[in-house]
């Protein structure tokens, strides 16, 4: 599971708003202002939406078999402490837990 990066759509997307407010902010434009808020809006709206789909894309692969689930997992690992390792039981299809 490597990091992924930004779209490039988006990095130009951020970087036009950006410079929008740049300008606006240089010119005293009241439209170039409002234009680089809906522009900056849009653009947030679209990278929040790109992150929540990796992040569902990430957790749906964590468990499957494959080499991207063994790396999160070998990661992971590390960050349970020695106590919290063994098994107390289980968790049945319908809900309940018992012990082995």
């Amino acid at each position: 599971m490597a990091r992924v990066a930004v779209p490039t759509n988006l990095k130009i997307l951020l970087a036009r708003s950006r410079s929008l407010a740049f300008k606006a902010k240089r010119k005293g434009s009241i439209l170039l202002r409002e234009e680089a808020r809906r522009l900056r809006n849009i653009t947030r709206s679209e990278l929040k939406r790109f992150q929540q789909e990796q992040l569902a894309k990430s957790l749906t692969a964590r468990h499957k078999s494959g080499s991207d689930s063994v790396l999160f997992w070998n990661r992971t690992k590390k960050h349970f402490r020695a106590a919290l390792s063994s098994l107390r039981g289980l968790i049945s299809s319908s809900g309940e837990s018992f012990k082995d």
